[in-house]
Parts: structure tokens; sequence; C-alpha cells
């Protein structure tokens, strides 16, 4: 747009007719022949144009407009100055951001030569009108969907669905709402609503695109309701106790139920049954004890799932009668507990079978949680030497033998407190008490280590701590002394009469060596030098010093062969020995050594030479030690 500013030259003339008028009447004053007349000085330089611009709007003066070609700007008045040599027209062209682009024309009328004129220009520009963008809201309020009272304090947040964009997350507040202000991008918004104690609810928000300049809100009604529940709703059991007979349990009976992860409640019996209502989807936990120790505890988990929401379901707990040497007890974390254990009896067709009573000690806090323990115990007299590929038996191993084991359950269950195992003296009747006794344990009852829980014996009972469950077993241990000696051979010898030599390894000489084990001191005559008598004893050390080789040491026959060339006419001659080696297996019974000592024939080293035969008869057929060459026996 392009608009003419004309200024009149009045005042131009107005200033000629003045300067005629002076001059005319100066010069009326004075004759020639007075004053010398001076012609006038005329400028020789161009008119100066100096442009005032203010720049307005309809709401006043505009600051930091632009102004071209010029590249000027205005103030905070709305000002600027322009300034140029030389009349005609000036374009002046207006910029500024939310207002329309426009141009002005002003005419710079002419001037004599050194004049300057200031021309005043007013210029206005017009707003760009804007279009109120469409807004998008997100409004909600989530209340509880039982009581409808609001629930403040849950977050909220908000994913536009696939994509990264994320809203940041709210907090409802004590009317339960939130708000999601001028939303950036239209498009479905998945909601994720959070509470502690409630289940989470999920909503999609779908904002739809509208016109320029409206708003556009998405409500949303959310009820929240308990965590566990289905709108609410939840499950009860009814539990009925029934004795081994079918009829309900009436005595005192101790039940608790954990439902999902939340602490465990402790529900009266009453008449053998009880109603426990309130419970969440997921699993619930029972728990059953009998102050009855001939009755088994009772344990078991149930998911909620397979029934109906809302629904009574009826849950019969059926009681059992624990066992010889087999119990299950439910231990609470609060309450200290004894877990006798129905005694074991001896088999008297089983020879190292043994009756053996035991219980375990729980205090209170042993325990985090609600636990079913159970106890299988048994007693049999058993070789008990830790051996494996890696640590074979060697003449240096301890004799034992355990008499007592017990598998308790959980396995890996880790106690806060050490529980206490005690073992009743299964030789308390006779009166024979073992000095020391070793613990050990095994994760598959298979493979046994020793363990460094300490053993006391008090009042007829045998006592050690238990920090973790596994299989573990009381053993009889014995100190071992060793003694070696060695035992001359009579050996035979190889004639080579041919005519060839006979290579290594062909010829064959006989000789008699020894195999086997015996007695020295057996364990009747070391038990019987002590004072003691009692058959379950006798097994036991029997049992620990169980000969694996053949039970007594006799001869046998055995062939050997040169290990060196023997030529003809020449004679090898072989000598040989035998280590034997004797243990001493000392057990401590009654305060008492009980001494076992067991003689081994062991390893036979066989050595020898090769001479003359007429040299070996002039010798007169000696045999010694040593030589140029060895012979193997078989």
């Amino acid at each position: 747009m392009k608009k003419e500013v004309k200024h009149s030259g009045i005042g131009i003339n107005l200033m000629l007719l003045i300067t005629v008028f002076f001059g005319s009447l100066f010069s009326s004053c004075y004759t020639k022949d007075d004053v010398p007349v001076v012609p006038p000085t005329v400028s020789t330089d161009p008119a100066t144009y100096t442009v005032d611009i203010t720049v307005i709007s309809d709401k006043g003066a505009l600051e930091g407009v632009s102004i071209y070609p010029m590249n000027l700007t205005t103030n905070a008045s709305g000002k600027s100055t322009y300034t140029q040599t030389g009349s005609g027209n000036v374009v002046f062209s207006l910029v500024k951001e939310g207002y329309e682009n426009v141009s002005y024309t002003v005419s710079l009328p002419k001037a004599a030569n050194g004049e300057k004129v200031t021309v005043p220009a007013i210029f206005f520009m017009k707003a760009v009108k804007v279009e109120e963008p469409a807004v998008y809201n997100i409004l909600g309020k989530v209340f509880d969907g039982i009581t409808n009272e609001p629930i403040a304090g849950a977050k909220v947040n908000g994913t536009l669905r696939g994509s990264d964009v994320t809203l940041a997350e709210k907090t409802t507040d004590a009317d339960g709402t939130f708000a999601y202000t001028e939303v950036a991008e239209v498009g479905i918004y998945d909601i994720v609503i959070t509470k502690e104690g409630m289940n989470d609810v999920r909503y999609a928000a779908t904002l739809q695109q509208v016109s320029a300049g409206q708003v556009y809100n998405f409500n949303l009604e959310v009820p929240m309701y308990e965590k566990g529940t289905v709108e609410g709703k939840t499950y009860a059991l009814s539990c009925n106790i029934i004795d081994t007979d079918g009829t309900p349990y009436n005595k005192n009976v101790t039940l608790v139920y954990r439902n999902n992860d939340e602490e465990a409640v402790k529900m009266p019996v009453s008449s053998g049954s009880c109603m426990i209502s309130g419970l969440k989807t997921g699993t619930v936990t029972i728990f059953v004890k009998v102050a009855d120790s001939k009755y088994n505890g009772y344990a078991m988990t149930y998911d909620l799932s397979a029934f109906n929401i809302g629904t009574i379901i009826n849950l019969p707990v059926y009681l059992t009668l624990a066992e010889e040497g087999n119990v299950s007890e439910v231990v609470l974390p609060d309450e200290p507990t004894m877990i006798d254990v129905p005694e074991v009896v001896a088999d008297p067709e089983v020879e190292t079978s043994i009756a053996v009573k035991t219980d375990l000690n729980i205090p209170a806090g042993a325990l985090k949680e609600e636990t079913l323990i159970t106890a299988i115990v048994r007693g049999v007299i058993e070789n008990a030497v830790i051996a494996d590929e890696t640590t074979p038996i060697t003449d240096e191993t301890p004799a034992n033998a355990a008499f007592v084991t017990g598998e308790f359950l959980p396995n890996g269950l880790t106690f806060e407190k050490p529980i206490v195992w005690n073992v009743v003296n299964p030789f308390k009747e006779s009166g024979h008490v073992f000095d020391e006794l070793q613990m050990q344990y095994s994760v598959d009852g298979k493979v046994w280590s020793d363990v460094e829980n300490e053993v006391t014996y008090k009042n007829g009972v045998y006592s050690t701590e238990i920090h973790h469950f596994s299989s573990y077993r009381m053993v009889v241990t014995s100190k071992v002394d060793t003694a070696t000696a060695s035992q001359a051979l009579t050996m035979g010898t190889i004639l080579n009469e041919g005519a060839k030599p006979i290579a290594k390894g062909e010829g064959k000489f006989s000789y008699k060596a020894y195999k086997g084990s015996e007695y020295v001191i057996s364990v009747e005559d070391a038990l019987a030098a002590a004072g003691i008598s009692d058959a379950k004893i006798t097994i036991m050390l029997k049992k620990a010093v169980e000969m694996k080789q053949i039970a007594g040491i006799d001869s046998v026959n055995m062939t050997g062969t040169n290990d060196i060339e023997i030529i003809p006419g020449w004679i090898y001659i072989a000598t040989g020995k035998q280590q034997f080696v004797t243990k001493t297996y000392t057990f401590g019974i009654d305060g008492k050594e009980v001494k076992v000592v067991v003689r081994e024939a062991k390893a036979v080293v066989i050595s020898g030479r090769s001479e003359l035969y007429d040299q070996h008869h002039t010798h007169g057929g000696h045999i010694t030690e040593g030589g140029t060459g060895g012979g193997a026996g078989e």
C-alpha cells in the first residue's frame, strides 16, 4: 500500500516577500554616495529535508517497527527520523510482526539552496487478525466406587498411543479431580490412575480435532476399588475342621490365613468352624495349628480365581495323625513352638535300627512368617566316614558312625534366631554317654559334610543349634593313630638255562604275600576293657570300624616277573617286603578311652638283580635286597 503526503510552498514564498520588503526599505535609506552597495550572497548547497516519522496503530504508538529501505526502527514513542537532500517523493515501507505490511510516500517540496526543511509524517499500521487455536483438555474426577467419596492423592499418567509423547504426572486434589489443560496433540491418550491399596485403573481419552477457537474437553469419571477386589466384591471362606473320624474337631485350634502378600490374620475357631470374609482376588493360604501334638499341622494355598467372585467357598480341613518319626507343625512367628516328634521304635528284625526320641525347640521370632515345618527322623546305625573322589579315605581318617538322622523341611529355610534340635540319649537306660559327637549335614541325603555345630549333653539329652534347614545327623567319632611296619617276604628265582636271553617280563617267579585286615584289639575286647556292655554300642563301633577288605590276614600265592633281560646262564634273584599298617581308633565313652586296634596288610615292594648262576651257586643261594633289576608282583 502506498500513500502520498503533500506539503504547500506558502512558507517559502512568504520568506521571499519579507526579504524583498526589507531590501527595499534599506535601499531607500541610503544614497549611492553614502554607502557602497554589496550584492547579496547566494548559497550553492542543496536544500536539506528532515522527515519526522511517527508510527501508530489503533492502540497508540508502535515501537520496533522496521522502516525500509532506510533500515530505521521506531523507538518506544513510535518515532524515528529520516534525513536527505533534494526534493521529490520518498517511499517508506513499514514491517512489524503481528501487523500488516504497509508503504507510505512522502513528497518533499522544492526549496532554495541551503534551506533546511522539516516535514512531519504520521503512519498508521493495522494489526493482523489472529485466529485463536483450538484448546484440548482432559479433565477427570476419581472416586471410591463403593462409597462415592473422592479419592485424593491418586497418581495420574498419560501417554499418546503410538508415540513417545507423555503427559506429566498429576496428583488428584482433595476433591479427587485432576486436569490436563491445553494438550498439545490430538489422538488417543492412555490414562493410568494408581493409588496405594486400590486397583489400577486404565482409560482411553480420545481427543478429536475441532475448529480453531473451539475448546474440546474430555471428561473422565473414574471409580476405583480396593486392591484385589472386583468392583468392590470379595470372596469368603467357610472353614470346617474335621477330625480323623469325620466329626467336627472342637478342641483348641488356631487358624491363621494370609491373603496374597497381606499380613496374616488369626481367626477364632468355634465348634470346629469359622468364616473368613473380605478375601481379595489372588491366593489365600490357610494354616491350622492343633494344640494336641498327636495331630499334624495343616497348610494349604488356594487360587481364588477358580471360584466366582462374591461367593462363599466351603473349605473342609481334614486333620491327620502324626506318625512314628514323622510330624508336621505350623510355627507362628510370635509364638515359641516345641515340635515333639513321635518316637522312632527300633525294628527287632534290623540289627542296626535304634529307638530315638527327638524334638525341635523353635523360639518366638525365629521365623518372619507362618511356616509349616516337617521333621522326619530315623534311628539307623550306619558308617559315617566322609569320603568322595576328591577326599578319599586314608589311613589317618577317623572312624565315625551315625545313630540318628533328621530331615527337616522346607529345605533351605533360614532362621532369624537359631533353633535347637534335642535328641534323647538312646543309651540312657544302660547309662552310657558318648563324650563327643560330630554334626554332619547333607543337601541330598547322600553326600555328607562336617559342620561346626557343637553338640552338648545335659540331663540325658544331646542338643545342638541349627541355623537353617537341611538333613542333619549326629555322629559318634574317634581319634586315629597309625603305625607302620615291614616284613620280609620269601621270593623265587628265574634261571635262564636256554641259549637265548629271556626278555623283560617273560620270566616268572613265585612268592607268598598277605591280604586282608584283622583286629589286634576287637570292638568287644575294647568295650570289655572299658567296662561297657551294650549290644547297640558294640554294633555302632563295629559299623564305624567296618573292615572293607577280607576279615583276617591270610597268605596268598603270588607270581612276579623280571623287569630286566636275563642272559643265558644267568639267574634273576628277587627280594621283597610287605608293609603292614596298624590303626588305633580311640572312642570317648563314659569318660573312658575305648581303643579298637586294626592291622591291615598293605603294599608289596619287590626288587631284584641278575648274576651268573655259578656265581650265585657259589654264594650259597643267598637273597639280598637291591640289585640291578626289579620284578613286578601280580
